[in-house]
């Protein structure tokens, strides 16, 4: 098939789906075809492979969430434990002050 075709990018339909002959040969159009349609395959994603992501996100979120939640009860524990101590320590202060003053 000799002739002269254009590339997808710039295709145009003439009436009845003939392509109308500009400036590319068959196999230019071809090239230009295959290496447009490589590009937007990269480019794409399935459902299925987004879904997975989406829950990859979520096992990561979780499981930081968990982490975060330990930390945060390992340090309420290590705050009562030195208000706790002050508290001791305040109550001791203040019992000697009563005993210098009486």
């Amino acid at each position: 098939m000799g002739g002269v075709f254009i590339s997808s990018s710039i295709y145009k339909k003439a009436p009845f789906g003939t392509a109308i002959v500009v400036g590319f040969t068959e196999a230019q159009a071809d090239v230009q075809a295959e290496t447009m349609r490589e590009l937007i395959n990269e480019q794409l994603v399935t459902k299925g492979y987004l879904d997975m992501r989406i829950k990859e996100l979520e096992l990561k979120l979780t499981q930081q969430i968990k982490e975060l939640e330990l930390k945060i009860e390992s340090t309420k524990a290590e705050t009562i434990k030195w208000v706790a101590a002050m508290l001791v320590a305040q109550a001791a202060l203040i019992a000697s002050m009563v005993k210098l003053i009486h």
